[in-house]
């Protein structure tokens, strides 16, 4: 997700792109003009440009080794000049430029959660959790698969989300009794292409089991806050940028972790408001699972109920309340978009 940070890391990547413009090659004015789609407003008399693009304006003056940005911010920029007609920079002073334009652009966009990934857990060969319950009457059983208990409740909560959310993408993992493995769950989630200014959230969903056949409620869980992960793909990084890789991950793990404890405290309330009289709200929980330690975004992980309790297990068989768990995590949902929305990805 990762907004105001985000921003940082552009602002951050940009000054590195600056620092190492010092040597390059060069290439005229209009031919990067036409590239960026920009505009260009020249005075021949005083020689100086100004290069326009959105709201940004970089302002020019030929033998003067700087470039101002919106009238507010200076750089550094050698080889400003003249040759066979044509307006020369570095190939570099152009990467600063276009690096700005990118940065400007992205700081006056709102943050927004753009996608909501929804992964029920277990499918296909992997049932997961399951108990075989006989209540008081006889010939009668109640038998319980986890794998199809997630699958309801999710694709009960992707209904909901669709309805709400027709500018946001709403993903399954699975749609059916499909078997995936973690680490396929995982790419899913780390492999959806997003704005620097959107986020994606991700809500995987469980239910319990226990040999304490008391044992009954739901529980939300996130991950520790002191476990520390990488969560920057630094295949695409130049060797300047990964000197700042550690700052940026820092950055980023912190942001992650509120945004996560905020998602997972905003469920539990919708949980407790829906479900809450008829079973136990176990409260909020951290541990490592694999999906959320591997997800590089903000992520819960949902236990909704205990399949080996029976009168719990009495419930689950009920489609009614399989939808009241769906309203439930929904209205978490709902409650964290909107205030992360609301203050600009909790900065206000």
């Amino acid at each position: 997700m990762g907004f105001v940070n985000k921003a940082v890391i552009l602002a951050l990547l940009f000054v590195i792109s600056f620092l190492s413009s010092l040597h390059s090659e060069e290439t005229d004015l209009i031919t990067f003009i036409k590239k960026e789609n920009a505009e260009l407003l020249w005075n021949p008399l005083t020689e100086t440009g100004i290069i326009m693009k959105a709201d940004s304006e970089i302002i020019f003056k030929i033998g003067v080794p700087w470039i101002l940005c919106d009238y507010s911010k200076k750089y550094f920029s050698p080889d400003i000049k003249r040759e066979n007609g044509k307006i020369i920079f570095t190939e570099k002073t152009y990467q600063i430029i276009h690096d700005y334009f990118i940065w400007k652009e992205n700081e006056y966009k709102t943050p927004r959660v753009a996608v909501i990934l929804i992964d029920p857990g277990h499918g296909g060969k992997d049932p997961g959790a399951y108990y075989i319950h006989s209540p008081d009457k006889e010939n009668s059983k109640i038998a319980l698969y986890e794998k199809n208990l997630t699958l309801k409740v999710s694709l009960y909560l992707y209904e909901l989300l669709t309805q709400r959310y027709i500018n946001k993408n709403i993903i399954l993992t699975r749609t059916t009794d499909k078997y995936l493995k973690l680490e396929e769950r995982v790419e899913i989630a780390n492999t959806i292409e997003t704005d620097p200014h959107e986020a994606i959230v991700y809500i995987s969903i469980h239910f319990n089991a226990s040999f304490n056949k008391k044992a009954k409620g739901f529980e939300v869980w996130y991950l520790p806050q002191d476990y520390r992960r990488n969560l920057i793909n630094t295949e695409k990084i130049s060797e300047e940028e990964k000197e700042i890789i550690p700052i940026l991950n820092t950055m980023l793990e912190e942001e992650y972790t509120i945004e996560s404890i905020t998602l997972a405290e905003e469920i539990s309330k919708g949980l407790k408001d829906e479900i809450g009289k008829i079973t136990e709200d176990r409260g909020l929980k951290e541990e490592s699972w694999f999906v959320v330690r591997n997800a590089r975004m903000p992520s819960v992980l949902l236990e909704l109920g205990f399949i080996s309790n029976k009168d719990e297990a009495v419930q689950l068989q009920k489609e009614s309340y399989l939808k009241n768990l769906a309203k439930g995590v929904y209205n978490g949902i709902c409650s964290f978009i909107s205030q992360f929305e609301n203050t600009k990805g909790f900065t206000e």
